[in-house]
C-alpha cells in the first residue's frame, strides 16, 4: 500500500465503525446495556433527560428472580439507540423499565393468551430524571411510548383484517 492511499484506508475503516451506522447485537437491551451507568450527579437539577429510544415485536415474555429481586422480559425482535452517542442495539430480549414495562408485558401476555402466533408492536423513549423523593443521590425512568401499541396477528393481517 502506497502513502496515498493509506489516509483513504482510515477513512473508509473510520465511516464503518462511526455511532448509528452499526448495529450491536447484545444478550438483552436494558438502559444500563444500551445507555451505561446512570449518574445523578450529572442529571440537571430539574427535568428528564432522554437517553435511550427502544422499538420492537414482542412475540413471548420471560421471568426470573435475581438477587435484586424479579424481573420480566419481552422476546421477540428490538433495536435500541443510544441518544447520547446514536449507537444502535439489536437483540432478542427486552426489559423495558417502570409502568410501561410491565404495561407491556401484560399486553404481550394476554394478546398470546387469544392469538399465540401474535405479536405486540412497540416504540418509547426513556428518559431519566432526579428522584423527587431523595434528588442528590436516587434517579427514576420516565418512558413515554411514541407510538400506540399494536397488536399484531400474522394470520390476520394475510386475511386482510
Amino acid at each position: 500500500m502506497t502513502k496515498k492511499n493509506a489516509p483513504q484506508a482510515e477513512t473508509q475503516q473510520t465511516e464503518q465503525k462511526a455511532p448509528g451506522n452499526v448495529l450491536t447485537p447484545v444478550g438483552k437491551i436494558t438502559v444500563a446495556q444500551v445507555f451505561g451507568k446512570i449518574k445523578v450527579a450529572d442529571l440537571p437539577e430539574e427535568g428528564e433527560t432522554e437517553i435511550m429510544r427502544v422499538a420492537g415485536y414482542a412475540s413471548s415474555t420471560k421471568s426470573g428472580t435475581t438477587q435484586y429481586g424479579e424481573w420480566h422480559a419481552l422476546q421477540g425482535e428490538f433495536a435500541a439507540t443510544n441518544l447520547d452517542t446514536g449507537e444502535v442495539f439489536i437483540s432478542k430480549t427486552c426489559i423495558v423499565p417502570g409502568p410501561m414495562g410491565e404495561a407491556l408485558i401484560v399486553a404481550t401476555e394476554k394478546q398470546l393468551a387469544e392469538d399465540a402466533s401474535s405479536k405486540v408492536a412497540f416504540k418509547c423513549i426513556v428518559s431519566v430524571k432526579r428522584s423527587p423523593r431523595n434528588p442528590e443521590e436516587k434517579y427514576e425512568y420516565v418512558v413515554r411510548p411514541e407510538m400506540e401499541v399494536q397488536l399484531l396477528s400474522p394470520a390476520l393481517t394475510l386475511l386482510g383484517m
